[in-house]
């Protein structure tokens, strides 16, 4: 039941969300959205968002020189995450590279 309240309540603040990722982005902190996708890849999935999701987790790590390692990590992570619980293996190759 917890899980499907919070489910819902980022359902009704998404369009916010998706605010602070564009604002992220102007503002070249891509980190920001790496943080908040760690957080909401499961949302991304069960709620029909993932292409939403793989979308901003690959524009966040479009610029390698912005990103610590560590946060480089996190966001290959969530990306594989994504293609791995979406059915979409073709693509976890890639992220090797």
């Amino acid at each position: 039941k917890n899980t499907d309240e919070t489910l819902h309540k980022i359902d009704i603040e998404y369009d916010n969300i998706r605010a602070v990722f564009k604002w992220a982005l102007h503002a070249c902190n891509p980190a920001l959205i790496i943080e908040t996708g760690r957080y909401l890849w499961n949302f991304w999935l069960y709620q029909g968002h993932i292409q939403d999701g793989l979308y901003w987790m690959q524009i966040a790590l479009e610029d390698e020189k912005i990103l610590s390692a560590e946060q480089r990590i996190a966001g290959l992570q969530t990306l594989g995450n994504l293609y791995l619980f979406s059915n979409q293996h073709r693509y976890l190759p890639k992220l090797f590279h």
